[in-house]
């Protein structure tokens, strides 16, 4: 691979965690739907939402107590996926993120 190609490929994750990152930003975050504005599976947004959060991008939000009882989340998701990173999990830019957005 050449070098041109490598830059390529990193200048397109930082503007694809840039792009989830003014999703989380905006509050507008649905997994499905970015996933498929972004062009990529839900899988591959699962492991960049980790991948960020590893780098300090992202923090969860820890959920509100639920009526339903969950301990987990219940806001509104499915509750099969419930703890995953696709869940009905919420995220927060931390100031890293916010960084992130300027740059």
């Amino acid at each position: 691979m050449s070098a041109d190609a490598g830059n390529a490929d990193n200048a397109g994750g930082v503007n694809l965690m840039a792009e989830i990152a003014k999703s989380i930003a905006e509050g507008v975050f649905i997994p499905s739907v970015l996933a498929a504005e972004l062009d990529i599976s839900s899988k591959e947004l699962s492991e960049r939402l980790f991948m960020m959060a590893r780098m300090g991008f992202i923090a969860k939000d820890a959920p509100a107590a639920s009526s339903c009882g969950c301990a987990k989340c219940c806001c509104g998701c499915n509750i099969s996926e419930c703890g995953s990173a696709l869940s009905g999990s919420s995220y927060i830019l931390t100031e890293k993120g916010k960084k992130l957005l300027k740059a």
